[in-house]
């Protein structure tokens, strides 16, 4: 599946739409790719108002051009097909961690990447250009539009491992460079505006718009309000992907505790990732396994009928190993739309979204019992936690909705 085009394939006819680069590290791989959706849902959103073009990393499998709904995609070749493994699959810097011999890939995937847009720059020239992450993306959109002669505007979108993950003195250099460089810098949420003004970028650049979902259709209530309680065996659900700063297995632990309390629980995490089968070692070891069902991948289409089966969702994201943590917590806003009750921790990327008591209950991370004590609060006051329910859906629905947050990174594309 080297090239593949489907009808239209890399459309020449952009009418009176401005072209528009993405450089990203993570985007689908074929259609129906279980890996994070979120930039192809952003450029989908944007394909009236821009021609598009989207440079992505090559995978196994996958094609090296093709037209998605739209969107052309060139997918970008930095090893022999069998070793591309540095892209996707929890994530680059995850990756890094438990194969540190995929350091070696990085130079040609830097180079591999920055030919690829220089491409598209001399044969599309592009008005703007829209990196994601500020490594790799933003330091390649950076070199780009300093030699490009017709200077398309760049915009740098930071999503938090890109902020927080990256260390030391050199990552920190580029890291300032990177930002100065760009401009508009967008962020996804306000933690990071100020991570992101610390390293030296000017905090009249910054924007925090972080990346919206569909709230009308998709990601809504699918069956009618009820107290959750009346439920005989009480369901809690985490979805997303399995990896450290996730902190899944300090929710395995709380419900382990919640389980003495309240037999009945039933706890199902949806997703994949390399951290799988340490988290089922630890649910055996913490005697909890038939308990605990673990579903693997999912589809975006799977999410809300999966929330609607479950009395509460569990986000217990922490700073992993290296500082890395989630930027925002998109997995909440969705899990808000669909309006089930969520417990989350206490990381200031949470902040702007998860008001305890208000739109939820928030535990520490990494502390179980902490987790535990929320997780029984919230399911021993049903009418409680359907109250905040609602109070978070109607506040995400009037925030992140796809068609709100298009609209704003339009305008700060096109320099509005």
């Amino acid at each position: 599946a080297d090239e593949q085009r489907s009808p239209g394939a890399m459309m020449d006819d952009t009418g009176d739409r401005p072209r528009l680069l993405v450089l990203t590290s993570t985007f689908p791989r074929w259609a129906d790719d279980h890996e994070p959706p979120f930039v192809y849902e952003l450029c989908h959103q944007l394909i009236d108002r821009f021609a598009i073009t989207v440079i992505a990393p090559h995978a196994p499998g996958s094609a090296t051009r093709e037209n998605l709904h739209g969107i052309d995609v060139v997918r970008f070749r930095y090893a022999p097909e069998r070793w591309e493994k540095l892209a996707y699959a929890g994530g680059i810097p995850t990756r890094l961690r438990r194969m540190p011999w995929l350091s070696l890939l990085v130079p040609g995937f830097m180079l591999a990447m920055l030919f690829a847009g220089y491409r598209q720059l001399r044969s599309g020239k592009p008005q703007a250009v829209h990196a994601h992450w500020l490594i790799p993306g933003g330091l390649v959109g950076a070199l780009l539009t300093r030699v490009s002669r017709n200077r398309p505007r760049l915009l740098i979108t930071a999503h938090g491992g890109d902020i927080y993950g990256l260390r030391g003195r050199l990552a920190t250099l580029m890291k300032r460079w990177v930002l100065t460089r760009a401009d508009q810098v967008t962020v996804v949420s306000a933690a990071l505006a100020d991570a992101a003004a610390a390293l030296g970028c000017p905090p009249q650049r910054i924007s925090v718009l972080p990346m919206g979902t569909d709230l009308t259709t998709t990601f809504v209530p699918q069956k009618p309000e009820e107290p959750a309680g009346t439920r005989v065996l009480r369901s809690v659900v985490y979805a997303g992907r399995l990896v450290d700063k996730k902190g899944i297995d300090t929710l395995l632990q709380a419900s382990a505790i919640v389980l003495e309390k309240l037999p009945g629980l039933r706890l199902t995490i949806a997703g994949h990732g390399p951290a799988l089968e340490q988290l089922r070692a630890l649910s055996r070891e913490l005697g909890i396994e038939r308990q605990v069902e673990f579903t693997g991948p999912y589809r975006i289409a799977d999410l809300p009928r999966l929330y609607a089966d479950a009395e509460l969702a569990v986000f217990p994201f922490r700073m992993a190993q290296g500082g890395d943590q989630d930027g925002f917590g998109l997995a909440l806003v969705e899990a808000m739309g669909c309006g089930v009750p969520v417990v989350g921790s206490d990381i200031a990327p949470l902040d702007d979204l998860l008001i305890d008591g208000v739109t939820g209950l928030r535990a520490t991370a990494d502390d179980a019992n902490a987790f535990a004590a929320a997780i029984i609060a919230s399911l021993d006051d049903p009418p409680g936690a359907l109250d905040r329910a609602r109070a978070a859906r109607s506040n995400v629905l009037r925030r992140y909705d796809w068609p709100v947050i298009a609209a704003r990174y339009a305008e700060l594309l096109l320099g509005k």
